[in-house]
């Protein structure tokens, strides 16, 4: 029990000893068919927003939700956090 306590310290430990790369800003993608999403952060959560066309036409739902808006953002997480300023 004390070895396998020990591994176990030593494996989560072992992910804090690395800085995961960066993924800078890179160019749009030009090919035929693309949809345009945006990735949002709000500090600690990331928001994904897109074209509100492009979604009400296959539910339809939204469109009677928001109306006509220009785009969608999708989020998750707790609601109390997630809406904390």
């Amino acid at each position: 029990m004390r070895i396998t306590s020990f591994l176990l310290l030593l494996f989560g430990l072992s992910g804090c000893w690395f800085k995961p790369a960066v993924i800078g800003n890179s160019a749009p993608f030009s090919g035929a068919g693309g949809h345009v999403v945006h990735v949002i952060s709000h500090g600690w959560h990331t928001g994904l927003v897109v074209p509100a066309k492009e979604i009400q036409a296959r539910i339809p739902a939204l469109q009677d939700q928001f109306g006509d808006v220009g785009s969608l953002e999708f989020g998750w997480g707790d609601k109390g956090f997630y809406q904390a300023e």
